[in-house]
């Protein structure tokens, strides 16, 4: 009889919404997964026992027996991650290899490339593209780098993964353009509905909007309940966007318009309060208009 290989104990940093679905689809096809929830939020503890990983009591003990780590943090806060992780990177078992998730620019990835290859251990570039709640069904992990291809075929049973080229930085800029498509709808869909809710015309804008652009909407009623909770990092990660382009020489026009909105939602301070009603479009719309996002807006 063929004796099976065991599936290699994954470190999850951290468990916030997609660290913690990640972390528990891989569980489910058989993946030890652990994390540890030093200097995490309640909030990081609730999901993290909601998805059933297995705790450490620290940064330390992930390193130790973790082969894989995926790094799933906002973008300002992946060097930290990583540097935190090299420090104990001697303690890692042989082989094993740090995935960066996180959606930092191209030029970001190989500063963190080189530091977590310079500590020994392998790298590879990662991107998680899809709502956290809906990874499973509509999810998609790609990855490049050295050791992406083994990675890729390895993860594969769990959710969709697109294996990109051995270049790290690629699943990134790929991450970076996917996710600026879709904060730039969600921006422009906000402008439109905000000057209709001003005008008195909101929901026969939405109904004409459902009859003549469907598959629109149901990326704006996907994407946009969720905004005002995510809009801080949000921002965050279309500044990465625009980084990226004026490195390579693009003027982003759509791309800094769309981060200034963002940001204005991020500094309205609203937040979910989990009700069905609250998070319909409609609603959204409405407290952000009350919230009066779109007057002072910054031009640059």
């Amino acid at each position: 009889m063929r004796e099976e290989h065991p599936q290699p104990t994954v470190g999850i940093l951290y468990p916030g919404d997609m660290g913690s679905s990640l972390g528990k689809l891989l569980a489910e096809q058989g993946f030890p997964v652990v994390t540890t929830l030093e200097g995490r939020s309640l909030r990081s503890r609730r999901l993290c026992e909601a998805a059933g990983l297995k705790v450490l009591d620290t940064l330390r003990e992930v390193v130790q027996s973790s082969t894989v780590v995926f790094s799933v943090v906002p973008p300002a806060a992946a060097r930290e991650v990583a540097e935190q992780y090299c420090a104990l990177a001697h303690l890692a078992p042989t082989g094993a290899v740090y995935i960066d998730a996180n959606p930092v620019s191209p030029a970001g990835v190989v500063e963190i490339a080189e530091l977590v290859k310079g500590a020994g251990i392998g790298f590879v570039d990662g991107a998680l593209h899809g709502v956290a709640a809906q990874l499973r069904t509509l999810g998609t992990l790609y990855l490049s780098g050295d050791r992406a291809e083994e990675l890729a075929r390895r993860f594969a049973p769990c959710l969709r993964v697109k294996y990109l080229g051995n270049q790290a930085g690629l699943a990134s800029a790929v991450k970076m353009m996917l996710g600026g498509m879709s904060k730039g709808l969600i921006a422009l869909f906000l402008e439109m509905a905000l000057l209709a809710e001003e005008i008195g015309v909101r929901d026969e804008l939405l109904d004409c909007y459902r009859h003549f652009y469907p598959g629109v909407m149901t990326a704006v009623e996907r994407i946009l309940p969720t905004s005002p909770r995510h809009a801080a990092r949000r921002a965050d990660e279309m500044r990465e966007l625009e980084s990226t382009m004026l490195a390579f020489g693009l003027e982003p026009c759509l791309v800094s318009g769309t981060r200034r909105l963002i940001d204005a939602v991020a500094q309205a301070g609203l937040t979910e309060n989990g009700s069905k009603d609250a998070a319909s479009v409609a609603n959204i719309v409405k407290a952000l208009h009350a919230g009066r996002v779109l007057q002072g807006l910054p031009t640059a």
